[in-house]
């Protein structure tokens, strides 16, 4: 967009980016990543309706916009066959959503741009661990806990939440020839 004199040229801006940043720390023994994601509220929208595609609420690209998101990790490696990692997110989220009709062109502003209305902010605290007791079999966990400020976009509304999720997988290799 390069003109802005008339009120169709003031379309905000759109912009979503992730940067991330990893190393190594203590010999090899712990890394380290830390990664931010900001999308625009527009983001993933258009003024032509008919060419926003959505199925369920989801669109060709994330799931929702108008958020930032900061996570750092930690893991490490106290045996053989098992890994460690500790997580924490900060994820603020505004009401801007995929699944809402772009704005018309009359009530564009720079407000509309990132974390429009109530921001929902969340907190999560988690830990994950891996194992591969045998070759072919792996066992994981995740078990965290999210702390909800503005929850729903209400002002002054907290909730909470532990999260889990327990997996268990067996992996065969088949070689050789594949015959009808």
């Amino acid at each position: 967009q390069v003109d802005r004199r008339t009120q169709g040229d003031r379309k905000p801006a759109e912009l979503g980016y992730t940067l991330s940043v990893t190393g190594g720390a203590s010999r090899a023994r712990l890394s380290w990543s830390a990664l931010y994601t900001r999308v625009d509220n527009l983001d993933y929208r258009t003024p032509a309706n008919e060419e926003q595609y959505t199925i369920r609420g989801v669109g060709l690209a994330r799931s929702h916009d108008d958020y930032d998101q900061l996570t750092l990790r930690a893991a490490t490696s106290p045996a053989p066959r098992t890994m460690l990692t500790g997580e924490l997110t900060y994820l603020r989220q505004g009401e801007g959503s995929i699944a809402k009709r772009f704005p018309p062109i009359n009530l564009l502003a720079d407000s509309l741009r990132f974390l429009t209305g109530t921001v929902e902010r969340t907190l999560r605290l988690a830990v994950q661990g891996t194992w591969t007791p045998v070759y072919g079999v792996n066992l994981s966990a995740d078990l965290g806990r999210h702390f909800i400020g503005n929850a729903g976009h209400v002002s002054g509304r907290s909730d909470g939440r532990g999260v889990w999720r327990v997996r268990a997988e067996i992996r065969r290799r088949l070689t050789g020839a594949f015959r009808w």
